[in-house]
């Protein structure tokens, strides 16, 4: 199934049509070139390539006079931005550039390792913009696009930039996933402080977008935390965290109309979450009705930030009047290899069908992909009831852990005195209670199979000693409180 990045792209910025009189007025002989560069950025399918050369252009005439526009507010259509500014113009074309990239983004399935290639390079162009956007934004009086706007920009790319990791981890080990999940978290915790200072179109936008992010994030982690549980039969913990998730994942949220992507990545680990707290329930019935904690265990901690290198071709240097040497270029940086990836390709422009949708509406639509779809439940669980009937006699042979052997004979001794009580009951209740000791050895009869079988493993040398020593300490405690309850019956007869 196709996976994309989950989040939401910026809105572009729609313009009134350029005047070919002002064009003339501020860039004389090269009126032409930067009136069809300014039309191209402006279209609903902009070309990608004009991006670069029209800031570059707009960058070197900063300071020879002014460019009358007029542009519409990208998070509330209906109110006018009227600038003067080159400065203006070229903070709304940088703006439009990382929507269009952002698009680009989201065209990737995540859960496709060569794809996964392509987003560095693109990661690069954003940087870059997301730097330009900054300096520029502190040299001029805008009404939305202010330097606030600015530090909301640089911690949705860290966020952007580090879900990219995180993708690259569910594609190839899944197991190691609460680490960068837990970076995405903070991250959009970041971009949530930072659309606080906003004025008010742009926090309405942002601020229920990076909430519905959050609410997944956190009952995402607590869904893999779980599945890691259960991979090392700790059903109690698992359900602790599927318990936890589900709190995170009822969380109320805002129906964003224009990013449907987000509600559905909610509702869908919402249901799996349910779906797999029933299972694992049902499970530890057949285990050794592991105890249930009242909270799960503290996660990992986060792994650290993803780096991005801006792409230095694209930074703008000092305004000045002389005609760059050369043209900006883009989607050109030397990409830095993520883990498990190889060295990536520099990536091109879109081909022509990869296209914005209508941007220019009320409420603006972001491309729709499946978001990411979370791991099924772990299916390398063995069938237990595939294994030999319960209470076979000790084992003779030394398996290479003592504390199993030793639980081995403890269980051999076990069922005897749970018979004797059965045929001779000293108390009311006796026979009920062995009832329920007898059910319950008979079904961890069968997870003492997978553990023995997972010793025969390990001594063939597949997995480690941790896991057995973890499944061994799981065993022990259900038989010693089976050996505390017979003591208690044998004594007083309750």
């Amino acid at each position: 199934m196709k996976t994309a990045l989950l989040f939401v792209a910026f809105p572009p910025a729609k313009s009134d049509s350029s005047d070919p009189s002002v064009f003339q007025t501020l860039f004389h002989s090269e009126s032409s070139n930067a009136l069809v560069l300014s039309n191209s950025t402006k279209k609903i399918n902009p070309d990608l390539s004009s991006f670069p050369t029209y800031i570059d252009t707009l960058n070197r005439h900063r300071g020879t006079g002014q460019l009358p526009a007029t542009w519409y507010n990208p998070f509330k259509t209906q109110i006018k931005v009227k600038s003067n500014s080159i400065e203006s113009e070229m903070l709304s074309t940088i703006w439009n550039f990382m929507s269009a990239l952002h698009l680009q983004l989201l065209e990737i399935d995540t859960s496709d390792n060569d794809q996964l290639k392509q987003v560095k390079p693109i990661l690069t162009d954003i940087f870059a913009c997301q730097k330009n956007f900054a300096d520029i934004s502190c040299t001029v009086d805008h009404p939305i696009f202010t330097p606030q706007l600015a530090a909301f920009v640089d911690a949705y790319g860290q966020y952007i930039a580090d879900y990219w990791q995180l993708s690259i981890v569910l594609a190839n080990k899944e197991n190691l996933a609460p680490k960068p999940t837990q970076r995405c978290i903070l991250d959009i915790k970041r971009c949530m402080e930072a659309a606080r200072k906003l004025e008010e179109t742009s926090r309405t936008y942002f601020s229920p977008v990076c909430q519905s992010i959050e609410n997944y994030l956190c009952a995402y982690l607590q869904f893999l935390l779980g599945n890691n549980a259960l991979k090392e039969m700790k059903f109690g913990i698992g359900i602790a965290h599927f318990s936890e998730g589900t709190k995170y994942s009822q969380r109320r949220s805002e129906n964003i109309t224009f990013a449907p992507q987000l509600s559905t990545a909610n509702k869908f680990i919402r249901n799996a979450l349910n779906s797999i707290m029933k299972t694992t329930i049902d499970q530890n019935k057949t285990s050794y009705f592991d105890s249930i904690p009242s909270s799960p265990p503290e996660a990992p901690p986060p792994q650290s930030s993803c780096r991005i290198d801006p792409n230095p071709q694209l930074l703008l240097s000092a305004p000045s009047p002389s005609p760059s040497p050369s043209p900006a270029a883009f989607g050109t940086a030397a990409p830095m290899s993520p883990p498990q990836i190889p060295q990536v390709p520099t990536y091109q422009p879109p081909p022509p069908q990869q296209t914005y949708q209508q941007p220019y509406q009320q409420d603006y639509q972001q491309p729709y992909q499946q978001p990411f779809v979370p791991p099924s439940q772990p299916q390398n669980l063995p069938n237990q009831s595939q294994y030999a009937a319960p209470f076979s006699p000790p084992q003779q042979a030394d398996t290479g852990f003592p504390e199993w052997d030793a639980l081995i004979l403890l269980k051999s001794k076990l069922v005897p005195r749970i018979q004797g009580i059965l045929s001779n009951p000293r108390g009311p209740n006796d026979q009920r209670v062995c009832g329920e000791l007898f059910n319950q050895m008979n079904t961890a009869a069968q997870s003492d199979s997978i553990i023995q079988n997972t010793i025969d493993q390990f001594k063939a040398g597949v997995g480690d000693r941790d896991t057995v020593q973890g499944l061994i300490k799981q065993a022990s405690n259900f038989y010693t409180q089976v050996e505390e309850r017979l003591n208690k019956l044998e004594k007083t007869g309750q």
